[in-house]
This record gives C-alpha cells, structure tokens and sequence, in this order.
C-alpha cells in the first residue's frame, strides 16, 4: 500500500479541494486586505464566526493538508528540533513546525496559515487543545478565547444534556460573542445570525440525508468520496455556499441510488472505517476494492440525528451535546455497533492514530463489542493522522490481506 491520494466516485467529491483552496486564498486575501483572520479549532460555533465578518482559519485542517501533500513530517521534525515531543498530536507539531520555522518546506501547502488576529477554541475533546493555542498566543502575540466547555459522557445514554451544560454552553457562546464584539468594535447582527442557522440546520439535514441514502446496497458512495469532502461541512456550515455544495451530493447520491451505481463494478462486502484516516494514504480506503470491497461507511466527522429548539443558542448546545456526539468510550462503541447493524458491515477497520488520545482510547473497546457482540471481524491498524514516519507499508500489507482474507472467507467467498 504505497502511499498515495484515494479515488473518488462522485463528482462533487472530485470538486471539493476547490474548497480547501479558496478557504486559505480567502484568509490571505482578508489579511492583505486589513479584515480580522482568526484561527479556529473545530467545535466553535461557525454561525457566529462568520457573522462577525471573520475570515476563519483551521490549524488542524492544515495538519491533515500537509499531511495529504506529504510534507507534514518536515513540519513535525521542525517542531520536534524545538522540543515538541513525538507523542505530542501531529496536527499540532505540524502547525508548530510551521509557526516556529515557516521555511521548514519551501513551498507551503495552499500558503500556509495567514497570520491571526484572533486564536479561538473550544476546551472539549482534546486536552492539548488550550495549551497549543496559549503557547501560538505568547508567541504571536495574539488575543485568545476558549470556550470552557465539558466533555459530555452520559448525554448519549438520556439523548438530551442536562440543565447545567446547556447553561454553560449557552453562557460560554454568549461571551464569545461579547468577545468579539470588543476585540473587533463591531455589534453582532443577530438577523444575520438567524439566517445562518437556517443554513446550517439545512445542511445538516441534508447531510442526514445523504447518511441514509449510504445504506443502500450496493453502496452508492464511498469513504474516499466522504473524507475528500467534508471541508465544506466542518468549515462551511452556517454559509449557503456549504448548503449548495451538499445538496448538489445529496442529488448526485440519490441518483446513484435510483440508477443502481456501485462504487465497484461487483461488490461482495462492506466495510466501515472507524477513526481519524491517515491523510498522507487515503488510497488506504480503495484498497479493498480489488477484492470486491467497499469501504461503505465512517465514524467520525459525521452529522447525526439530533433535538432542535427555536432558540439559536440552545439550538447551538443541542448540536454539541447531540447524541454520540461524545467521544467517550460508550458513546464511541454505540455509534460504531449501530453503524455496522444499520450499514450491512462485514468487517471494521479501526485507526489506531497514536498521537491523538482523545480517537483512540475507545477503539480496543469497540473492536472487542464489534467482535465479540456481532460478530464481525476488526483490524486494529496502528499508525498516525498526519506523521508518515509512523506508517510501515510491509506491515499494513500484510496486516490488511490476513484481515481481508477472514472477512472473505466468513462471508463464504474463500475456501
């Protein structure tokens, strides 16, 4: 499995990289031209983002672009020679490789990351999260928000938070907005904001749609399709940019479905991938389709099924504290068990990204429920996110044929 970029089947997958590139022109753009840059990690409300007229900017998301354009390692070693450990998130070290020695590739990816006016991020799901922006914060010097916010373990058991987090999220929104609102000078315009929660909530129901066309067989739409294009959804939402682009999917799935189009000329059996993908191999994700497979779902980066209120901000709590929405260990193991029921899966493969605790501390757990409960057949593939180093193409080979080989044959195509 040589390292590679996947292929895709649909064209609006095929089109999503327009994205990537016209979201980091767009921050260069806004900072030649004197607008307010903030950089972002996934879980700020994008609503009120955009409302303010900030151009937002993902760290993490470069991580994975570096990664794609193989140079991710080199911002890594850049970090590490500054005594960044190894252990630390490589989306992290690739930001501080770049941040601390931007010549470290000569060419960065897109341009690299405009300079921020603004570091904003949620405290949930990763504990590293606070510590990397308050040292990008010294060393840039830059203002910083975080908004404190809990990682929720018991909402996926009652299917709603309790009164306690949603204040606290509702609290901790209402002060980003204050924040901003001084930082900036600017008043917040609160139609506005409504008119991009509309957005949203219609891009997120038509991503719910899209799920559910997924279920179909023979699969009209493949992993490779999926992580090729969720930039829209994870940095457009709350634009009607965003809405467009998915229900142009939406339209392009339903078709596939109606039409009978397989991702594979004959598929045999389905697979699911659960975690973060190695974004320098995504060509990962097709290799079973020289063996009639499919990887035919996902669980991460998914929009789920969730409570709506007509209050945008609590509308805003209920979208974080949704269902599985968690990454504690039963949330993750109930998502995964109902994704192999509801998507006919054969056998899960479960990323095992070393330097990102938060997805992978539940995966033993799953694969032992996935095992041991349904039955089906799991590999644990040990490797990272965005640091290549940490990928053995010999290892992976072998690992993913004997896997292949079990789902096969359980499946009664191999004697």
């Amino acid at each position: 499995m040589a390292l590679k970029g996947s292929s895709k089947n649909l064209q609006t997958a095929m089109e999503a990289y327009k994205w990537v590139k016209a979201g980091y022109s767009n921050a260069h753009r806004a900072k030649e031209e004197g607008r307010p840059v903030a950089w972002l990690m996934f879980g700020v409300p994008l609503e009120i983002i955009y409302t303010m007229g900030i151009a937002p900017v993902f760290p993490e998301n470069f991580g994975a672009l570096a990664a794609a354009k193989r140079v991710g390692f080199q911002y890594c070693e850049a970090a590490e020679q500054e005594g960044f450990n190894k252990q630390i998130c490589s989306y992290a070290r690739t930001v501080m490789g770049l941040t601390i020695h931007p010549d470290a590739v000569p060419e960065a990816p897109s341009g690299g990351l405009a300079l921020p006016d603004l570091l904003i991020a949620p405290t949930m799901v990763c504990d590293l999260r606070q510590k990397w922006f308050e040292d990008v914060a010294r060393r840039l010097n830059v203002p910083a928000f975080f908004m404190s916010v809990p990682d929720h373990d018991l909402t996926w058991r009652t299917g709603r938070p309790d009164k306690s987090q949603m204040d606290l999220f509702i609290s901790e929104t209402k002060d980003l907005i204050r924040f901003l609102e001084e930082a900036l000078n600017k008043k917040f315009d609160y139609d506005e904001f409504h008119q991009r929660m509309r957005w949203s909530n219609e891009t997120w129901d038509t991503r719910l749609e899209i799920l559910e066309l997924r279920k179909n067989r023979p699969a009209p739409m493949a992993s490779s399709d999926y992580f090729a294009s969720i930039y829209p959804g994870m940095t457009g939402l709350g634009t009607e940019e965003a809405l467009g682009f998915y229900k142009r999917m939406l339209d392009e799935v339903r078709e596939r479905v109606e039409k009978k189009i397989s991702v594979i000329p004959e598929e045999k059996f389905r697979l699911m991938w659960s975690g973060i993908p190695m974004w320098f191999n995504l060509g990962l994700l097709n290799y079973p389709e020289q063996f009639g497979g499919v990887m035919a779902i996902e669980t991460n980066y998914q929009a789920l099924p969730r409570e709506r209120s007509e209050d945008p901000f609590e509308d805003l709590a209920l979208r974080y504290f949704h269902k599985n929405a968690s990454i504690a260990v039963d949330s993750q193991v109930d998502l995964a068990m109902r994704f192999a029921r509801d998507f006919f899966i054969d056998g899960v493969i479960l990323s095992y990204t070393q330097s990102c605790r938060p997805f992978y501390i539940f995966q033993a757990e799953a694969r032992n429920n996935l095992q041991e409960k349904l039955g089906i057949p799991c590999l644990m593939l040990e490797s990272d996110m965005a640091d290549e180093r940490a990928y053995s193409e010999g290892q992976v080979r072998t690992r993913m044929d004997a896997f292949l080989e079990v789902v096969m044959k359980q499946k009664g195509l191999k004697e």
